[in-house]
């Protein structure tokens, strides 16, 4: 199994709070067809997002801001 990560941007330029629910399942996303009742079980998740809310992931590259936690410690020490 390869696990990829990575980071989300919002550039749709919608404002607001949006409460959607995204029926999927990882397991079956075999990239088959959806089932006869229209359901988008077996497809994977980028086309289960653009069939069921209109919103397609686009890759690229970009420079984004991170922070990198090393170390943390329970008690503050003094300097």
């Amino acid at each position: 199994m390869v696990r990829r990560s990575g980071v989300v941007v919002d550039e749709t330029g919608l404002k607001g709070v949006y409460d959607v629910t995204l029926s999927w399942n990882a397991r079956l996303s075999s990239g088959a067809a959806p089932r006869e009742d229209g359901s988008d079980i077996g497809v994977t998740l980028l086309e289960a997002l653009d069939r069921q809310l209109g919103l397609k992931l686009q890759s690229k590259k970009a420079i984004i801001e991170k922070l990198v936690v090393d170390n943390i410690e329970k008690v503050p020490t003094e300097n």
